[in-house]
């Protein structure tokens, strides 16, 4: 996701994010706020899901509950929630999936700016060393959503 106006940032360094050496193989998150939640590993990381949904409950619901989103076809998924005692009901979401590989992100620099440096990962990475801070899951967070 790259912007929702209705996105809570107040939580985002809750956002589980679970690595292999330094590649991402699962994550935990809320939708827009606590009450609703979405976690998911990548393939052949699937051992992680228990542990991934534990940190999920513990993390994402609110007073009363928690509703993951799940994909109709991920019976994987589907069956560890019901162990959990999850239900199942009939609320549907649409998914709008873009691809960023075909998609042109040419753009016209105002007058008067100039453009020196475009590598926004390393740019935020240079700033937090040159403030002394240690990178927090908050800034992993934002570092995908810059890539």
């Amino acid at each position: 996701m790259f912007f929702h106006p209705e996105f809570c940032k107040d939580l985002i360094d809750k956002i589980g994010l679970w690595f292999c050496d330094d590649e991402l193989v699962g994550i935990a998150t809320y939708d827009h706020s606590l009450g609703e939640a979405f976690f998911a590993t990548k393939l052949g990381f699937e051992e992680l899901e228990k542990n991934i949904l534990e940190y999920t409950l513990a993390t994402f619901s609110d007073k009363n509950s928690l509703g993951i989103a799940v994909n109709d076809d991920d019976n994987n998924t589907i069956e560890l929630l019901l162990s959990y005692g999850f239900i199942t009901n009939s609320q549907t979401e649409n998914i709008l999936e873009l691809t960023l590989d075909n998609l042109n992100l040419d753009f016209i620099t105002p007058k008067d700016i100039e453009l020196k440096n475009l590598n926004i990962k390393m740019t935020y990475i240079n700033i937090m060393r040159y403030c002394g801070k240690d990178l927090t899951t908050k800034d992993l967070f934002l570092l995908m959503n810059l890539l």
